[in-house]
């Protein structure tokens, strides 16, 4: 059975906390546990229909915002996630240069689990990802 609402991490460690009404909204929050706004926690809204999700999430105070979108995979009781793909666009410190602008544009996948990150998770090492300070 297909279940939204709750906690869920994904292999960076970061945590969301979503909320499903019956009209498909979806609100909660996300706290990161990668780049400069690690363990910060950031409003999270979108819409839900189906197996089908979509969020977003300001990290406005870093100059970025991040969009996912995914699906609710449910193989067996035991592998349960989200699967999804993501945008983020950041600030473009020269924004008169066409050249520039889609530099800002990054993209990847995640994958959220149900629950809290467990405690044994190892942060991703190397660079942190990009934000505009």
């Amino acid at each position: 059975m297909r279940t939204w609402t709750g906690t869920w991490h994904n292999q960076h460690g970061s945590e969301i906390h979503i909320d499903v009404g019956s009209d498909g909204r979806v609100v909660g929050t996300m706290s990161t546990g990668d780049g400069v706004a690690r363990a910060q926690t950031f409003p999270l809204v979108g819409f839900a229909r189906g197996d089908l999700i979509a969020f977003s999430v300001d990290f406005g105070r870093f100059g970025s915002v991040t969009s996912w979108v995914g699906h609710f995979v449910h193989e067996e009781p035991a592998n349960v996630r989200i699967e999804t793909l993501w945008h983020m666009a950041t600030l473009v410190p020269h924004p008169q240069r066409s050249d520039e602008r889609w530099k800002s544009v990054w993209t990847g996948a995640d994958e959220f689990k149900p629950g809290p990150t467990p405690s044994g998770h190892v942060r991703r090492q190397g660079p942190p990802m990009l934000f505009w300070e």
